[in-house]
């Protein structure tokens, strides 16, 4: 049983981290495209 719970974290965890790194690169290329909106 510990040994699925450990499964289960790992598993949350890069759940998370997956998340993260997603809207991390969302924001970024937002971020990218309004300042080439303002550019031109």
């Amino acid at each position: 049983e510990s040994h699925f719970n450990a499964i289960e974290t790992a598993l949350c965890h890069i759940y998370v981290v997956g998340l993260l790194s997603v809207s991390t690169t969302i924001r970024h290329d937002r971020g990218g495209s309004y300042r080439s909106a303002q550019n031109s």
